[in-house]
């Protein structure tokens, strides 16, 4: 029941730095309000998940997006040398899987 505000105060948290100067100045604590507050939603998150799934499947999962997040570290610091030119592709592909 308190994800919902808690998701909507962080929307609106970062909505309000995005547009007021003076949040700029305070960039510290808003940075530790963040934290905070994404910690508290991927806990309620990874626990309704860990509900739902069953352990087995949650942390199969987790280790796959560990795995995957290794896979393409390495790919792309050995083998990509230049990225700056693939923004517009990254971009397209990034509003695709949000969609999805």
């Amino acid at each position: 029941s308190w994800r919902k505000p808690l998701s909507l105060g962080l929307l609106i948290l970062i909505l309000a730095t995005l547009f007021i100067k003076r949040a700029r100045k305070y960039g510290l604590v808003i940075s530790h309000i963040y934290a905070i507050i994404v910690g508290l939603l991927s806990y309620a998150l990874f626990t309704t998940y860990l509900q739902n799934l069953g352990a087995e499947v949650f942390y199969k999962n987790i280790i796959l997006a560990i795995g995957a997040f290794i896979a393409f570290g390495i790919v792309g610091y050995f083998l990509i040398k230049d990225a700056s030119s693939m923004g517009k592709y990254l971009f397209v592909t990034l509003i695709a899987l949000i969609i999805a």
